[in-house]
């Protein structure tokens, strides 16, 4: 039979417990607060972000993408559309190829190209992104956090940067 603990055991046990739920309590709390921060950042940004797949499939993290698209965020976030299934065909080259020259450089780019909203209306984006890899090289995700401009009929005025991205404050002018 396995001894019984003392009673100072089952103190010190019983303090350390309660350590243990404290400090779970304080990371609970610091997250919480970290979201809250992250989820204003998104919602203030004049951009959208997003995460993109090498498969095209992308995770919007506010519905700002229904402003431009006509489409909802959970048509994205759930699989049932994809970016290309927007994107305008004789665009899907150049972005590919854009693509690829930043995966065999420093992974980031930049690129413009079109796409149709639902209700058939086309819109130039300029988009801006980052490919995360794994230790392997294998594409974790194609852009862990990118930014959407609407550029049909702006100009890029002033840039300022901020910790996720580079947001452009864009004006009216001819294009």
């Amino acid at each position: 039979m396995a001894n019984k603990p003392t009673y100072k055991e089952l103190v010190q046990k019983v303090k350390k417990l309660e350590q243990e739920a404290i400090s779970r309590e304080q990371a609970e709390e610091a997250f919480r607060k970290s979201e809250e921060k992250y989820r204003l950042l998104v919602k203030n940004l004049p951009s959208i972000v997003y995460q993109g797949h090498d498969d095209w499939s992308v995770e919007f993290f506010d519905s700002k993408i229904e402003l431009l698209t006509g489409y909802s965020v959970d048509e994205f976030n759930l699989g049932r559309l994809k970016w290309k299934d927007i994107v305008l065909n004789e665009d899907i080259e150049n972005s590919k190829e854009i693509f690829i020259r930043a995966l065999k450089s420093n992974r980031s780019y930049i690129r413009e190209y079109r796409i149709e909203s639902k209700a058939g209306n086309i819109h130039w984006i300029q988009e801006r992104g980052q490919i995360i890899c794994d230790n392997t090289g294998k594409i974790v995700s194609n852009n862990m956090i990118w930014c959407k401009e609407y550029i049909t009929s702006c100009c890029v005025y002033q840039v300022d940067r901020c910790a996720c991205c580079t947001v452009y404050t864009i004006t009216p002018c001819n294009r």
